[in-house]
């Protein structure tokens, strides 16, 4: 079901030129060897070389997404020397990358869902109980929230008059 626009935000115009954080979003995630390599490093691959291999990806194509997303703080790239070895790179996430892995595993759960019905090649499960992970969105006090249950209202961006419920706030 459609969130319809409301209020201030119903004058579409009026905040045409205002960025939307989910499309500078999707500007930087657009492609889908972003998301593998960012994946292959959270996996623990490192190595260029390994992460183009792994990947599936030529190593100009690796080369330039890994390039975008050192640019872009998802990486870092950091230089270790092993004994007898010239020194090299290996790239490591960063914590913005990190929680971008969010994300992720939650189009990895839509796709075990809806395009790999009897599961995908992974699972995740929490390390510390064992159970299984799952993502959903929450508000701030820890309502589960469906995209049914959401309205849009003005961002800092649009100088919002409406607060938003903090967490702990009553």
């Amino acid at each position: 079901m459609p969130t319809p626009l409301r209020d201030s935000l119903t004058d579409r115009d009026s905040w045409y030129d205002v960025p939307c954080s989910g499309r500078l979003a999707l500007e930087l995630v657009s492609n889908q060897s972003t998301w593998i390599l960012l994946r292959e490093v959270y996996y623990g691959t490192t190595h260029f070389t390994d992460l183009a291999r792994q990947a599936k990806v030529s190593q100009p194509t690796a080369s330039a997404r890994l390039t975008e997303m050192v640019d872009a703080g998802l990486l870092n790239k950091v230089s270790y020397q092993e004994r007898g070895q010239r020194s090299r790179e290996r790239y490591v996430l960063t914590d913005r990358g990190n929680q971008l892995m969010a994300v992720f595993f939650a189009l990895m759960q839509w796709g075990d869902r809806h395009l790999a019905p009897d599961g995908g090649a992974v699972r995740l499960r929490h390390a510390d109980c064992g159970a299984g992970v799952r993502a959903e969105l929450h508000c701030n006090v820890g309502h589960t929230v469906t995209p049914d249950d959401l309205e849009l209202v003005p961002g800092p961006a649009i100088a919002s008059t409406e607060p938003l419920q903090e967490p702990g706030a009553v």
